[in-house]
């Protein structure tokens, strides 16, 4: 079973999902697996090694970086159907999908195992 995440916020358009979340060290594992979920390859060390640190030009994937050093940053990933920015704050993070079809169903069905419903408001 999949780690959750309280989902803060939401606001979708045809061609653009936003979402909020907190700032928790669990969200890039839960980031990579959901980005693999939408067909981006599993193969691609930069998803793979989101959040991890890196030696000698590749990730180590045993370990993860703290997710509080990451403030104002910004990361984009591209696949053939999505473009995905991630905004690290102070306290939350935004997800924010682009796609150049109307994919809300494809979105929601891919996040929707790793939202913590039971606590999120």
């Amino acid at each position: 079973m999949s780690e959750k995440i309280i989902l803060l916020s939401i606001s979708k358009y045809p061609y653009r999902s936003e979402f909020g979340f907190p700032k928790e060290q669990k969200f890039f594992d839960i980031l990579r697996k959901f980005l693999w979920k939408l067909g981006f390859e599993e193969e691609d060390i930069n998803i793979s090694g989101h959040g991890r640190p890196w030696s000698e030009g590749e990730p180590i994937s045993d370990k993860e970086d703290n997710i509080k050093k990451y403030i104002n940053k910004i990361y984009n990933f591209n696949n053939k159907n999505y473009s995905v920015d991630i905004i690290y704050f102070d306290k939350e993070i935004y997800l924010i999908i682009n796609s150049k079809q109307n994919k809300q169903k494809i979105i929601s069905k891919a996040l929707d195992e790793f939202i913590d419903w039971r606590h999120t408001k």
